[in-house]
């Protein structure tokens, strides 16, 4: 009697376990990564334009050309783990919201693309937007710009990261993707990006300004990457 008894009392408890240890696998971040080829890729603009504003100043920077290159790491472990390393990019064709031509912008230091989730092939995973998805930021972004502003010469720089690590929410609060199907980095438009130094730019520019930036980038060779658990 006291065995069964024992039984009734602790099967409840068990229940809870299994329902914790459930909500937990769902939730639980990748622990390893694989990317396949791996190794040294390129980029081009997938999308229209790739435009940078200075939400401060309500200033905007758009360009429709860009090169970048860097490095597909094999393998990653953790979450936030880094997946690969841009080394270099260069934006070309940009005109500012004033009508300026001739803008440039040059990249600096190595960037780091970061995995923190992803949604399994087989459906699994609940933060992601679709299945093969990576979710993630890319950090120690650094940009120059360069050109003429309203025709006196400016050159200005913006630091930070892009992108965010939290689960889609609100405009303000969307992550990079990567899309296996389809090759493609999106880096959504999030104020995560601050103006770092100015030289001219007729005082409309300032050090501190709040900026943001987006694009859809074309990834090759395309990439299969996988994060295991899938979260």
């Amino acid at each position: 009697m006291r065995r069964r008894l024992a039984s009734v009392i602790l099967a409840p408890g068990a229940a809870v376990v299994a329902v914790m240890l459930t909500v937990s696998t769902a939730f639980a971040a990748p622990s390893t990564w694989a990317m396949s080829p791996g190794g040294s890729y390129s980029s081009t603009l997938a999308s229209t334009t790739a435009p940078l504003t200075d939400t401060t100043a309500s200033q905007s920077f758009t360009c429709k050309a860009e090169t970048d290159a860097g490095t597909f790491h094999a393998s990653a472990s953790g979450s936030p783990a880094v997946l690969a390393a841009v080394t270099s990019s260069r934006f070309g064709t940009c005109t500012d919201s004033l009508g300026d031509t001739d803008w440039s912008a040059t990249s600096s230091g190595t960037w780091d693309i970061n995995g923190y989730h992803y949604e399994g092939a087989d459906g699994t995973g609940t933060t992601c937007p679709d299945t093969g998805v990576t979710c993630g930021t890319i950090t120690n972004v650094t940009i120059k710009y360069s050109g003429k502003l309203l025709g006196a010469a400016c050159d200005f720089t913006v630091a930070g990261s892009l992108g965010t690590s939290s689960e889609p929410g609100s405009a303000s609060d969307l992550p990079v993707t990567y899309n296996n199907s389809t090759g493609e980095l999106f880096v959504p438009s999030t104020p995560t990006l601050k103006v770092t130094s100015v030289t001219g730019c007729e005082g409309i520019i300032k050090v501190g300004d709040a900026a943001e930036f987006t694009g859809t980038f074309l990834i090759s060779p395309k990439q299969t990457i996988t994060g295991s658990p899938a979260s």
